[in-house]
């Protein structure tokens, strides 16, 4: 059954007059058997199209009293997989991870971003056996979506497609680093507002892994048509040496960046699948 709602929308145009545009919005509900009643929740996208829930709460609307609200037993304690379009859902029980991860993922309206195949999911409220109350959670944790998914529909184990650190702040400074670079963001001296702190000539086109705490730069995604993409680089790649620059951390490879001009070729020495690889790129 269609719900057909007309709708009046006041369009402003500069000093013009408002002018009343009229339209039709129809609402098709989608009913799918066994699908959670799951609300403020984080949800992720598969390549193939299902959704991948996470979080929130199955009680219906927050109740008012403090007393009876964001009680623990109402909290999703399963991640749910979804295809909209067979109508079919699996599920696996989020008890088995780690307690800072079932506790941060069983929370209420966490903040969360899907880059690619990754979904990230920062804070959510909810009541923490750890700290023994309620809690803003610190967390960040990374989901590689994909595998999630074929893990839950498969019925195998969940544990390798987390990860998580507690101390966002590092995360932030890692992500204003990277932006940076992408020329999405141009800092500037405090005091000395036409003077450029740093500018990137180039760029590899490559999303990191913010998670990663090993030696070098893994790599989470690759923009097509990019030159790492067009040089060969892959997801999973750990980058160790750009050109005659070692890296070691994200910083390094910031600082390599800024050694590159546009239509230099290099050399980009990466570690996959346990061997050294040499990749050749052109910026």
């Amino acid at each position: 059954m269609k719900h057909i709602f007309t709708l009046v929308s006041l369009i402003s145009f500069g000093a013009m007059a408002q002018v009343p545009e009229n339209f039709i919005v129809e609402i098709e509900p989608l009913t799918i058997t066994n699908a959670p009643g799951v609300h403020s929740y984080s949800f992720g996208v598969t390549d193939d199209n299902k959704w991948v829930v996470l979080g929130g709460r199955v009680d219906g609307l927050h109740q008012r009293q403090p007393f009876a609200a964001f009680l623990e037993q109402d909290n999703n304690k399963s991640v749910y997989v979804i295809d909209p379009i067979n109508e079919q859902v699996w599920s696996s029980d989020l008890s088995v991870l780690s307690a800072s991860l079932f506790e941060q993922l069983q929370s209420t309206n966490q903040n969360f971003q899907q880059r690619d195949t990754m979904l990230y999911i920062v804070g959510g409220y909810g009541y923490s056996a750890t700290a023994v109350d309620h809690i803003t959670f610190p967390n960040l944790t990374a989901i590689s979506i994909n595998e999630l998914a074929d893990a839950v529909i498969a019925g195998s184990s969940i544990l390798p497609f987390f990860r998580q650190i507690t101390d966002v702040t590092v995360f932030i400074s890692k992500l204003i680093v990277t932006l940076e670079s992408e020329s999405r963001l141009v800092f500037n001296k405090t005091g000395e507002p036409e003077e450029v702190k740093r500018s990137f000539k180039v760029t590899l086109g490559i999303m990191p892994d913010y998670l990663f705490t090993g030696k070098g730069l893994m790599i989470s995604g690759v923009k097509e048509h990019r030159p790492g993409a067009v040089g060969g680089l892959l997801k999973g790649d750990v980058i160790v040496k750009m050109g005659s620059a070692d890296i070691d951390s994200m910083i390094d490879y910031m600082e390599a960046l800024n050694m590159f001009n546009p239509g230099e070729k290099i050399k980009v020495v990466v570690e996959r699948s346990g061997k050294k690889t040499t990749i050749k790129i052109t910026f």
